[in-house]
């Protein structure tokens, strides 16, 4: 039945003359020695706190006279201003205060009336209060709705001191943040050595006398608790209730204020030095992608000095800019462009006969269409950002870059040599062009001139494999070239060289891996190789102290064979192209067993080759049909 407002303004103004003249109090609410004389009928309405208390049989129940703790006496008259008296308690100045002592006492419609306050101040000076103070209370739509703009006003937050007093999750996310909006990732890391390096002071056990502080120490809540044990067992011998029925009271008051009894958990960790959390922090952000500059300061910077995990990743991502030919191994977390970036990270992949199809699959598994080139069958190799690709037609060897920045083909010099079916890789700053069907030769194309002066690199003999192959998969260990291959056709055992480009000497490798080699597919996640076989069987490759070469198998991925086309690491997912698959077999999948990537996905497609690059947002503009 609905009431109406004179009706409810009567009732109320009904209670506040009865107040002035004749309280008839039954209770005495007692905050930091100050007395405040009260009803248990209104509050017991008003409060799921002071309900459960005055239904326990306990102490306070029976001595009509409760304790409150953790309030300060300003903060409870204000709770009584409304409560009794209906009155418009908020401000700027005591939301906070008023908030946290609503949610201690459970007062619903007190903590729905902060939430919209806060939600209407919420603006980029005051959202991380209000989003630490949600997180304490446990407010989903604060949360949100403060998170959106922390994360949209990053750029100002950074030059201030509250972003300092976010906690771990928080900054971790922060960092992470796809839709973060900055003028460059360098100020990321910035804002990172700050927030490490900055000292939280300890939170105070008691509240302060502003009531500005309401967290209770672990010690407060032992008290507590311990006395409210006491006094329960007490009243509830007295009153011959069971021991059940006691528990459960205790349980139900305690359970009414557990929200302060936690805050301390969910602030900033006390108990542990911020350094500690510095290496998760690099790797949640986009280490890769700061400038040379700002990896350089890393370098000599005292936290990352001191933490073997930190300096490892400042390493790899120095690795990133200063070899080229190997910065599109793998794409990891801390190597992908934000949403907000005019850079996109895809998979490139060449697929189809004669024209050639070329594409590119962004992170949400959508297919782009690429300018094509008219050519055959080929293999493509990146470097910094473009694509290298050589193919045959006939006799002619064609070899090409495609320019990633502008969708350009550019012809380069051709090969010396007529070579089909051969193997493409890039080690340092030059392109190895390997064997093929009835040859054994290797070339290589000086990458890093073509780059300086487009038309000046060229290709050269550079040495001989021990034996002609077929069915040709190249990849790069340390600094050898390592080449998987068949002795025929149907060999249904693989052989594998090794190529120094050092000592331009060559090997077979004794131990042969078991099944064929056709349709091998490559992949790297920084300095580790792995070899993929259709069956799901999975190697790693590694060069032991003797510069050996070392292949062992590792694991099996999946059971059922199918025509393997390649494979790439992207985003901690192992995205696996192929054909014929089976279709009873499951097309993603967690692993927990692998540390490189958290999640196997198999996706239906026909290619050469499938390569880590980056392109520009704009020229993500024709979706596949």
């Amino acid at each position: 039945m609905a009431v109406s407002d004179q009706l409810a303004k009567a009732v109320v103004k009904g209670i506040q003359d009865q107040m002035d003249r004749c309280p008839f109090h039954d209770v005495i609410i007692v905050v930091d020695g100050v007395e405040f004389k009260g009803h248990r009928f209104l509050l017991s309405a008003c409060s799921d706190f002071f309900r459960a208390m005055f239904q326990s049989g306990m102490k306070e129940d029976l001595e009509r006279r409760v304790e409150v703790k953790s309030i300060s006496p300003s903060v409870f008259k204000l709770l009584i201003d409304s409560v009794y008296y209906a009155r418009s308690i908020l401000t700027a100045e005591n939301v906070s205060s008023v908030w946290h002592a609503a949610s201690q006492l459970q007062i619903h419609y007190l903590l729905e009336a902060c939430e919209i306050f806060q939600s209407k101040r919420l603006s980029r000076e005051s959202c991380v209060d209000i989003h630490i103070d949600a997180k304490l209370l446990s407010s989903k739509k604060l949360l949100d709705l403060s998170w959106d703009v922390i994360v949209k006003e990053f750029d100002h937050l950074r030059k201030m001191d509250d972003i300092l007093y976010l906690d771990f999750e928080d900054m971790k996310s922060l960092v992470s943040d796809d839709n973060l909006t900055v003028p460059s990732e360098d100020v990321v890391i910035e804002t990172i050595l700050r927030w490490v390096s900055y000292k939280p002071a300890k939170c105070s056990d008691e509240y302060n006398k502003d009531g500005k502080d309401l967290a209770v120490s672990h010690s407060e809540h032992e008290n507590t608790t311990l006395s409210i044990e006491k006094s329960t067992i007490s009243s509830g011998t007295k009153t011959g209730k069971s021991e059940d029925v006691v528990e459960e009271k205790k349980e139900s008051v305690l359970g009414q204020s557990s929200v302060l009894f936690n805050r301390k958990e969910t602030t900033v960790s006390a108990d542990r030095d911020r350094k500690d959390f510095l290496p998760e922090l690099l790797a949640a952000s986009k280490l890769m992608l700061v400038s040379g500059a700002c990896l350089q300061n890393l370098l000599e910077n005292k936290l990352v000095l001191e933490d073997s995990k930190a300096f490892a990743l400042v390493k790899e991502s120095l690795r990133y800019h200063l070899q080229p030919g190997r910065r599109h191994n793998y794409c990891p977390l801390y190597g992908k462009f934000r949403n907000t970036s005019l850079v996109q990270n895809v998979v490139y992949t060449i697929s189809g006969l004669y024209p050639m199809k070329f594409s590119c699959r962004t992170p949400d598994g959508k297919w782009y269409t690429l300018p094509a080139q008219q050519a055959m069958k080929c293999r493509a190799v990146t470097y910094e950002n473009d694509i290298y690709w050589t193919t045959a037609t006939g006799t002619h060897q064609l070899a090409s870059k495609f320019d990633l920045n502008t969708i350009a083909w550019w012809n380069i010099a051709s090969m010396g040599v007529p070579r089909q079916d051969h193997a493409l890789v890039c080690l340092d700053n030059y392109i190895y062009a390997i064997g093929g069907v009835n040859c054994a030769s290797i070339e290589r194309f000086d990458v890093a001139a073509e780059q300086k002066v487009p038309g000046t690199g060229k290709w050269e003999s550079y040495g001989n494999l021990v034996q002609p192959m077929t069915n040709l998969t190249a990849t790069t260990c340390n600094n050898l070239i390592v080449i998987f291959g068949s002795e025929s056709d149907n060999s249904p055992t693989t052989v594998v060289q090794t190529f120094n480009p050092q000592t331009l000497s060559a090997n077979i490798y004794m131990d042969n891996m078991s099944g064929s080699a056709k349709n091998l597919a490559s992949f790297k996640h920084g300095e580790d190789t792995f070899v993929l076989q259709e069956n799901g069987a999975l190697w790693t490759v590694s060069i032991d102290c003797n510069n050996i070469l070392d292949i062992r198998f590792y694991s099996m991925i999946w059971g059922d064979p199918f025509k393997l086309m390649g494979a790439v690491v992207t985003n901690q997912e192992l995205l696996v192209f192929g054909e014929s698959v089976d279709p009873q077999m499951p097309r993603e999948w967690d692993v927990a067993t692998f540390q490189h990537f958290k999640r196997v996905k198999i996706i239906e497609r026909q290619g050469y080759c499938f390569l880590n690059t980056v392109i520009q947002k704009r020229f993500l503009v024709t979706l596949e049909s």
